[in-house]
């Protein structure tokens, strides 16, 4: 019985299937519909009467089983193309092919840089944030500063990094460098810009190399203006990501005008800085710096930074800058004074803040400051009796080699209000309250000349 029912309710239904839809389309409406299930009903009492007649039973069509195909990776069924329209499904496809990370992504974070067991990123995610570091002498910094060096050295990304102290030289002088493509620039072998990029250079920037603090923020602003100008003439598709490493950015880029830069210069390199961080970014700048002295540095310079390194600090000022970026349940004003050469609080990019102690570099340090190891054991040379007890006075030599001439009256006046590290302006106004009335320019030649002949170094 239940076998004659299916049989019948298998040809009303398909009746019902093929009238509707032409019936509907013929009256422009629900008519069609209400037609195709009368149509169905005769359907299921005709198909009782032939039966009867006959004694017959219809045969259901029984279609060759196929084997199951697996549906192809992405292909939604027949069934959610049915109630999903196209523009949707193109839609969803959309942003699961954006969030989906491709094959060359999944490679890129599989490259990874260890600073510590608590924090081993992946090289993108540096690249992507920027450093910047904060800790006072013997924090370990610079420590930190050369094993971020190394972790981006042993990939093929162009680095700048200048030293001040003489700190990073051994990552190049080593018998194995811990940069792949490393040399050292000094004042006599300096490269441009276009030469490091477009060579893809790990450079150490000797500064110890030039004379001042004057000619040291000149060549960090020009070389950073000419790294940013050739970086901005690269395609789009052909950018690559470059480090550059400023140690002791309070001696550069701090919110007063440092000691022995000019105000020009000063501007100069701190607005090349900033470039880098605001400008160079979109291509391929990552700007990291390093400072012993947070209250001495820009607030928007270290905004600029998203992957940020606070290290053991001791100065009210800086543990009140401390405070604007930590949360006191991670570390206090008392954990910052306690800490140990290494240890740092850490804010990642994601926001979270975690306490952790860096992994040695693995060079060697290039610069320590001298203990009493360095005195005791040591014969120094005797002192040989002479009959005047000072060494005489050194007359001063100019540039070409002579000696050079007497101090001409205003220049000996220039002489004696000369401080180290004073400006043309700050030696006009000295000399203004000694009584001589002379304008900046004037205080300037007179420092230039002082420097030509010797008398002052900077």
């Amino acid at each position: 019985m239940k076998k004659r029912s299916g049989h019948k309710w298998l040809a009303a239904g398909t009746t019902a299937l093929i009238a509707e839809p032409a019936l509907a389309m013929a009256h422009q409406g629900g008519i069609g519909v209400i037609v195709g299930l009368a149509a169905g009903a005769a359907a299921y009492a005709l198909i009782d009467d032939i039966e009867m007649k006959t004694g017959k039973t219809f045969a259901l069509p029984v279609p060759e089983r196929k084997r199951d195909r697996p549906r192809a990776a992405g292909k939604p069924s027949p069934l959610y193309r049915l109630f999903v329209g196209k523009s949707v499904r193109e839609e969803r496809a959309t942003l699961i092919d954006e969030e989906t990370p491709s094959a060359v992504e999944l490679l890129e974070n599989n490259h990874m840089v260890v600073f510590s067991p608590e924090m081993t990123l992946a090289v993108n995610e540096v690249i992507d944030a920027g450093i910047f570091v904060s800790g006072m002498k013997g924090s370990g910094k610079s420590e930190f500063a050369a094993r971020v060096m190394e972790e981006i050295g042993q990939y093929p990304i162009p680095q700048v990094i200048y030293d001040l102290k003489g700190d990073f030289v051994s990552l190049v002088q080593s018998d194995m460098p811990y940069v792949e493509n490393g040399l050292i620039l000094a004042s006599n072998t300096i490269y441009s810009g276009e030469t490091i990029l477009s060579c893809g250079l790990q450079v150490v920037v000797d500064l110890r190399t030039w004379p001042d603090m004057e000619s040291r923020a000149e060549v960090i602003a020009r070389l950073n203006s000419e790294l940013l100008q050739y970086a901005m003439t690269i395609p789009e598709a052909e950018r690559f990501p470059w480090f550059v490493h400023l140690d002791e950015a309070q001696q550069y880029v701090s919110q007063q005008q440092p000691v022995g830069i000019e105000k020009h210069t000063w501007r100069w390199v701190t607005q090349s800085v900033m470039n880098l961080g605001v400008l160079g970014r979109a291509y391929g700048a990552v700007p990291c710096l390093y400072t012993q002295r947070i209250a001495d540095i820009h607030k928007d310079v270290i905004s600029q930074q998203e992957l940020r390194v606070f290290m053991k600090a001791a100065l009210h000022n800086d543990l009140q800058c401390y405070e604007r970026y930590l949360n006191p349940e991670i570390a206090t004003r008392e954990t910052f004074q306690g800490f140990r050469a290494g240890d740092a609080v850490v804010v990642l990019p994601s926001g979270r803040q975690i306490v952790t102690r860096f992994d040695r570099r693995n060079s060697k340090h290039g610069s320590h400051t001298p203990h009493l190891t360095g005195v005791l054991g040591r014969r120094f040379a005797p002192l040989e009796q002479k009959s005047e007890p000072h060494m005489p006075a050194l007359e001063p030599r100019a540039s070409t080699g002579t000696i050079a001439q007497k101090v001409p009256p205003e220049l000996q006046l220039a002489l004696e209000a000369y401080k180290p590290g004073m400006s043309y302006r700050d030696l006009a106004e000295a000399l203004k309250r000694r009584g001589h009335d002379i304008g900046k320019d004037t205080a300037g030649r007179y420092i230039q000349q002082l420097k030509a002949m010797r008398y002052i170094s900077v």
